[in-house]
């Protein structure tokens, strides 16, 4: 018997995120991606690819921004 994931954290290089969410919102997966750090051209057309996906799909998806690189987080009033 083989398991399949519920969800799944797209952490790939920010080139593969528009295929490894695409693949696995077809899947039946739901998807958190890392949020893309391309030229905003080219981050906007994977953006629009991808929510076309979770449209087309019966799956959930999100978009996480990294905050830990932010000048303004101090360390001591972050919970992770």
């Amino acid at each position: 018997m083989r398991a399949e994931p519920d969800a799944v954290s797209v952490c790939s290089p920010n080139g593969a995120h528009e295929e490894n969410t695409i693949a696995a919102l077809q899947a039946g997966a739901h998807v958190i991606v890392e949020k893309p750090t391309l030229s905003p051209a080219e981050d906007g057309l994977m953006v629009q690819k991808m929510l076309d996906a979770i449209y087309e799909s019966s799956s959930k998806g999100g978009r996480e921004v990294m905050i830990r690189q932010n000048p303004g987080l101090k360390l001591e009033t972050c919970p992770f």
